[in-house]
C-alpha cells in the first residue's frame, strides 16, 4: 500500500511541474508581446527557458514516472 501512495505523490509532482511549465510558457509568450525593454527581455528569457522546458519534459519526466515502480 505504501508504494501506491508514493507513486501517487510522484504523479502529483509531475502534474505540478507540467502545470508550472504551462503557466510559465503562457506568461513568457504574453510578456514577449509587451513593447520595449520588457518584451525584449522576455524574448531572451523565452529563448533560454523554452528549450530547457522541452528537454526536461523529454528526459526528466519519464524518469520520475518510473520511480513509483522502484519505490
Amino acid at each position: 500500500m505504501k508504494s501506491k501512495l508514493q507513486g501517487l505523490s510522484i504523479f502529483r509532482i509531475l502534474e505540478a511541474m507540467r502545470l508550472g511549465h504551462d503557466e510559465m510558457r503562457a506568461e513568457l509568450v504574453r510578456a514577449t508581446s509587451v513593447p520595449g525593454r520588457i518584451g525584449e527581455a522576455a524574448s531572451r528569457v523565452a529563448e533560454l527557458c523554452l528549450p530547457h522546458f522541452g528537454r526536461e519534459e523529454e528526459t526528466v519526466y519519464p524518469v520520475f514516472g518510473m520511480m513509483s515502480e522502484f519505490a
